[in-house]
C-alpha cells in the first residue's frame, strides 16, 4: 500500500511535497489514490507554498518502479502513469460511478438509459465543474486540465456519458455559444470573453525590394489562418490575404504549413497586378 512506501520515499526524495490520501481505490491488490500534495518553492529567497490534488499509485512511491538511486542521488523512473493498468482502471471505475450517480439523480435506472444523459450535458458539465473546484476525483489524473486553466477534459465527459467525442463536441459547442463555458482545445474552462484578435509576424521574405510577411494568430479564439501581407519597395501595402493552417500553431507552425505559406507568398509577390487576395 502507498503508506508502506512513503517513509522510504520521503527519506530518499525529501518531504517537499508531502502527500495525503483523500480517496483510495484498490484494483487487483494495487492501490491507486486521489492525493493531496503540499509543499513550498523558494523564489528570490522567499518560500512560497503550493498545493493541489492528483492521482497517484503505488508505482510512484515504490523504489525500483517509480524512483531509484543512481550514484546516491534519487531519480524518477519512466512513465508508469501511462502503463499502470490499475491506474487506468481506477479512472474508468470513477467515470462509471459518476455515470451511475447522474442516472440516479435524473431518475434513470438502467444502463440503456445512458442515451438520455447527453440531453443533460449542461447540468452535468456544471456539476463536474463544481466537483473539480471542490477538489474531488472525477476520473482523470487531476493536473492536465488545471495546467491549461480549466476544470476537466472533454474526453472525461465522453467517458462519463458513454458518448463518442464527435457528439460531445456538438453538445458542448452549444454551451460555448451560450457563453456558459469556454474551451481551450478540449479543456473546459469558465467563460471568458475572447481577447481582441492580434497577429504576430512569424517570418518575412524579400525579392527585389518587394516584401512578403506571414503572421500567425496570437490566440486560439481567432481564425486559425496565416495572415499574408505584400509590401512594395516604397512601403505601400499592395496585397493582403489569408491562408488556412493545417495544424495548430500552439508551439510554432508545422513545417508543411511553413512550406505552403512560403510558396503562397512568393506567388503573390510575383503577381504583376496585385489585388486583395484570400486563399480558401
Amino acid at each position: 500500500m502507498i503508506t508502506d512506501f512513503l517513509p522510504t520515499y520521503y527519506e530518499a526524495m525529501g518531504s517537499n511535497p508531502t502527500y495525503t490520501i483523500l480517496r483510495s481505490i484498490v484494483v487487483d491488490g494495487h492501490e491507486v489514490a486521489w492525493m493531496r500534495f503540499e509543499g513550498t518553492v523558494t523564489i528570490e529567497g522567499k518560500d512560497n507554498p503550493y498545493a493541489g490534488n492528483m492521482l497517484r499509485c503505488e508505482c510512484d512511491f515504490k523504489k525500483g518502479v517509480g524512483w531509484q538511486l543512481y550514484k546516491g542521488k534519487p531519480y524518477g523512473i519512466g512513465r508508469h502513469e501511462e502503463t499502470c493498468l490499475p491506474r487506468q482502471a481506477a479512472m474508468h471505475l470513477r467515470q462509471l460511478e459518476l455515470r451511475s450517480e447522474y442516472l440516479r439523480r435524473f431518475k434513470k435506472t438502467t444502463y440503456g438509459d445512458v442515451s438520455f444523459l447527453p440531453q443533460l450535458t449542461d447540468k452535468i458539465v456544471r456539476d463536474l465543474i463544481k466537483k473539480a473546484k471542490a477538489g474531488e476525483f472525477i476520473g482523470e489524473d487531476g493536473n492536465g486540465a488545471e495546467f491549461w486553466g480549466g476544470y476537466f477534459y472533454l474526453q472525461t465527459l465522453a467517458g462519463i456519458l458513454d458518448q463518442p467525442m464527435r457528439d460531445i463536441w456538438e453538445e458542448v459547442d452549444k454551451l460555448v455559444t451560450q457563453k456558459k463555458i469556454s474551451l481551450e482545445g478540449a479543456v473546459v474552462q469558465k467563460y471568458r470573453k475572447p481577447p481582441a484578435p492580434t497577429w504576430e509576424e512569424w517570418f518575412r521574405i524579400e525579392d527585389d525590394g518587394v516584401i512578403g510577411i506571414a503572421s500567425l494568430p496570437t490566440h486560439s479564439k481567432m481564425q486559425q489562418v496565416w495572415k499574408l501581407e505584400i509590401y512594395a519597395p516604397d512601403g505601400t501595402r499592395q496585397q493582403e490575404g489569408t491562408l488556412p493552417l493545417s495544424y495548430s500553431p500552439d508551439f510554432g507552425p508545422d513545417i508543411d504549413d511553413v512550406e505552403e505559406v512560403t510558396q503562397e507568398l512568393k506567388k503573390l509577390m510575383s503577381c504583376p497586378n496585385p489585388k486583395e487576395s484570400t486563399k480558401e
